[in-house]
């Protein structure tokens, strides 16, 4: 649950941006070669996150279930970090392009929303999908993973506790 609210407010947050800069920036047509950033940017963001964002430790065999399920959670978690980092990014570099060119317009960035949002919904949304592709890559090697298992467990008050 916890990794869908945050993933949700990653989604939201281009959605939010987007408002601020038309309001700020205006809509007046921009240099027409900076309509083609955001949406290179996003392919780019996308490649990225497809090569590099589900690189895993492969699951080991002979671990106990509970242990596995705690690591390959771990990794799940690490590496869906990294892929909002990679999906997020165009949207910011994007925005910088709308600043830094005369005149300032939200219209790059318009342009490009789509395809960044379209690219943060498959790498980032916790959906069966993402979670079929990292158990996968986890699961390489043959041994169990238990990926759905420690994603799916409740978090109890004492565990989210720090040990004294």
């Amino acid at each position: 649950m916890s990794l869908r609210i945050l993933s949700s407010a990653i989604l939201l947050a281009p959605l939010v941006i987007a408002v601020v800069l038309v309001v700020s920036l205006g809509v007046d047509a921009p240099p027409s070669w900076t309509y083609a950033v955001g949406p290179v940017l996003a392919a780019v963001g996308f490649g990225l996150a497809t090569v590099a964002g589900y690189r895993v430790t492969a699951a080991e065999a002979g671990l106990e279930p509970q242990r596995a399920a705690r690591r390959s959670e771990t990794d799940f978690r690490l590496t869906h970090m990294l892929r909002i980092a990679m999906t997020e990014a165009p949207m910011l570099l994007t925005m910088v392009v709308c600043f830094a060119v005369e005149p300032t317009s939200s219209l790059a960035f318009l342009v490009g929303l789509p395809f960044v949002l379209a690219s943060m919904w498959w790498h980032v949304w916790p959906g069966d999908a993402l979670i079929s592709r990292v158990q996968a890559a986890l699961e390489r090697t043959g041994a169990p993973s238990y990926l759905r298992e420690g994603l799916q467990k409740p978090m109890s008050i004492e565990s989210s506790l720090p040990h004294l």
